[in-house]
Order: C-alpha cells, then sequence, then structure tokens
C-alpha cells in the first residue's frame, strides 16, 4: 500500500484537524496502519484505531477515518467488516456517517448493508443518495 510515509502522512493529517483533543485519534490511525504496512502489528490494531475515530471524531476526523479504511482495506480485504460493524451501529450518527462512505465501499459491503431502509431518516436518505450515486456510475 502505498503512502508517502508516516511522518509525513501524520503531519498533513493533523494539520486538518480542528481539535487539538481529537488529534490522538488520528494520530492512532495513521501510526496503526503504518504499524500493519511495515509488519510490526496485525489488523487488529487498524481495526480498533479506525472503528474509535468513526465513532468518537469529531469534524475532519472520522472522514479522515473512512477515506484510510477504503485505503487500507484495498489491500488488506479481512478490514472491510468494519463497514459492517459501523453500518449497524447503535448510533443513528455513526451509521450516517457510513452511509456518506457507501459508494466507496467494496462491492460486497454495499450490497450487504440496508442503510436505504434505516429507521433514521438522515441515514436512509444518505445512503438511498450514495446508492442512487453507484447506480448512475454502473450505467455509464
Amino acid at each position: 500500500m502505498f503512502t508517502f510515509g508516516r511522518e509525513h502522512e501524520l503531519r498533513c493529517a493533523l494539520a486538518y484537524v480542528r481539535k487539538p483533543e481529537q488529534a490522538a485519534l488520528v494520530s492512532a490511525v495513521v501510526n496503526a496502519i503504518h504499524d500493519l504496512i511495515d509488519g510490526t502489528a496485525t489488523h487488529e490494531p487498524v481495526q480498533d484505531a479506525i472503528a474509535n475515530a468513526f465513532v468518537s471524531g469529531g469534524s475532519g476526523v472520522w472522514e479522515m477515518a473512512g477515506s484510510w479504511l477504503r485505503k487500507v482495506a484495498g489491500h488488506y480485504p479481512e478490514l472491510s467488516g468494519i463497514w459492517t460493524t459501523l453500518a449497524q451501529h447503535e448510533s443513528a450518527n455513526v451509521r450516517f456517517r457510513a452511509a456518506c462512505f457507501l459508494n466507496e465501499m467494496p462491492a460486497r459491503e454495499f450490497a450487504e448493508l440496508s442503510l436505504g431502509d434505516d429507521k433514521s431518516k438522515k441515514v436512509a436518505t444518505m445512503a438511498r443518495s450514495r446508492i442512487q450515486e453507484v447506480a448512475q456510475r454502473a450505467a455509464n
């Protein structure tokens, strides 16, 4: 998996964090992914760091966590299951965040998730929008 290196990725990621107390969440994601790439860690710390940042992160943080998940899962498919966990979260806010990434998820997770029928109108609306985007892309 290509990155610009741990230190560069940390600098770039931290530049977009609005609240200093959120920096630890972003740092944990970047460090866990680079540890996995370096072979010094398993996928479990990556899973934990991404899920924690996605669930607990504020603006900018959860989006970065989702972007990193999309990128890393392309090279480590065993991490794709995190999408399912996030999409089934008890918090509608977390399910909404997952719905925002629906159009970027692997095909299996995209097909399995039923966020378009979510009990939260906000989640369902976002999911249907992303599903429509994928359908339009496939039609072209």
